[in-house]
């Protein structure tokens, strides 16, 4: 009934010079051969590959596969979101490539105080990350805001002060903690226990929503750990961000 393939055409072509050799010499007893499974072929095109055998799936080496120069095919990574186990050190140093720059810019000296052999964490690195970069800018705007206190203060003029920023980690048995101290004066004592209140902040109006600490809790609450506060007012404040260990 309907139209032939394509391809079929092209097995047809040849048939009939294999008819007429399969008359002709010694050779006839593989023309005939030839001429049955390319009528085969003719009849079912779809049914068979160029081989001429049916299509079947590849039975599997008895060899070990081969690679190229690049070697074996390496396992995928996880997925950023997904809970893996990750150094702080890494969580810092990806905070500090995203603020680094902007700290130079406001003159803001940078301190790494990094513990040897500090064990994994286990939870989301990218979220963490967060966390830090948080921590970091708000210390940034409370050293400008410092700054600009001492230059508008006649008492100050001539007095050296440096914006500083410490990072330091360390072991605590169980625990991993990553502080972040600054030296912009510290947090009022009237405002120490309410800085983790969703829209409650010390920036002036119009600067700060008042979310970070609070995202940032929750960050840390949900990897099973803390944010612990000590506030030197006149000196000023460092963060502990207290998280578990992964187990060994």
């Amino acid at each position: 009934g309907g139209q032939q393939p394509r391809c079929a055409s092209r097995l047809t072509e040849p048939l009939g010079r294999d008819s007429l050799r399969a008359r002709q010499g010694p050779f006839g007893a593989p023309a005939l051969r030839r001429l049955a499974r390319l009528q085969a072929n003719a009849r079912d095109p779809w049914a068979r590959n160029r081989s001429g055998q049916p299509h079947a799936r590849r039975a599997p080496s008895r060899y070990p596969p081969r690679h190229g120069a690049r070697g074996p095919p390496r396992p995928p990574r996880p997925k950023r979101d997904e809970a893996q186990g990750f150094s702080l050190h890494d969580v810092v140093g990806g905070a500090l490539k995203l603020i680094g720059a902007q700290l130079r810019e406001h003159s803001v000296v940078v301190r790494q105080r990094l513990a040897t052999n500090l064990p994994f964490c286990l939870g989301r690195p990218n979220e963490l990350e967060q966390v830090v970069l948080n921590l970091l800018t708000n210390a940034r705007d409370a050293l400008d805001d410092r700054r600009a206190a001492q230059r508008a203060d006649a008492n100050s003029v001539g007095r050296q002060w440096q914006p500083r920023l410490t990072l330091t980690t360390a072991v605590d048995g169980g625990w991993v903690r990553l502080a972040v101290t600054d030296n912009a004066g510290g947090i009022p004592e009237s405002a120490v226990g309410r800085i983790f209140e969703p829209f409650f902040t010390t920036k002036p109006q119009g600067k700060g929503t008042g979310v970070g600490l609070a995202i940032s809790l929750g960050i840390v609450e949900r990897h099973g750990g803390r944010i612990e506060v000590e506030n030197e007012p006149g000196t000023g404040v460092t963060f502990v961000v207290v998280l578990p260990a992964a187990p060994t």
